[in-house]
């Protein structure tokens, strides 16, 4: 009686077992064949699109190559081109190390920070600005305060100048191009999953005279 119940038990499962490979595998293969039918047909003129639109795009907010070189001038000649390496970043009092690129553009925070060129060059004077990612190379400036020393390199030309204040705002802000004073303006993009998500730090400092200025 057992072995009856036994051999009926194990063609039941044979039965279950042959009906989902009958029915429901092919659902299952159509339904994959038929998702990545729709990927290929819709990505390619998503693709498209968006290399037309990158074209249209001036070429400071385009991805563009990297170059291992420095470049500097204080008078606006030889100005440096997009993705050259100007030089390098640092707050020893938090941590922050990185090196700076030519363009404020994706690229440049990939690999760094990216100056922005519509600002003045370093040791002109006047205001310079440049940007990178919280998450990645500027993830240390939470941490700065006020004093800490920010030291900028460029070539054999080193320039320092001290944090004067910090503050997250809600709006990209144009204002401190309008001071004509010897300030940095480092500025952090807050990570949409962080608590200032969609929001910028900027950390203002002061040129120090008499230091490669």
């Amino acid at each position: 009686m057992s072995s009856d119940k036994g051999e009926k038990t194990k063609k039941y499962k044979k039965g279950v077992f042959k009906n989902y490979l009958v029915y429901i595998l092919p659902f299952l293969a159509i339904g994959l064949i038929a998702m990545v039918i729709a990927i290929t047909v819709v990505n390619k003129p998503a693709t498209d699109f968006v290399h037309r639109v990158e074209k249209t795009l001036s070429m400071e907010i385009r991805d563009v190559e990297i170059k291992n070189s420095y470049s500097n001038s204080k008078d606006g000649k030889d100005k440096p081109e997009y993705g050259d390496l100007m030089g390098n970043v640092t707050i020893e009092a938090c941590g922050l190390n990185c090196n700076i690129y030519y363009g404020d553009n994706r690229v440049s925070y990939r690999n760094g920070a990216g100056f922005d060129e519509n600002t003045a060059q370093f040791g002109t004077g006047k205001v310079s600005v440049i940007t990178g990612f919280d998450e990645t190379y500027f993830s240390a400036l939470e941490y700065v305060q006020e004093g800490d020393i920010v030291t900028v390199t460029v070539g054999d030309e080193r320039y320092s100048y001290s944090v004067t204040d910090t503050e997250y705002i809600d709006t990209d802000t144009m204002a401190y191009q309008s001071e004509n004073m010897d300030m940095l303006v480092l500025r952090s993009i807050c990570s949409d999953f962080s608590d200032h998500g969609g929001e910028y730090l900027y950390v203002f400092a002061q040129g120090i005279d008499g230091e490669g200025n």
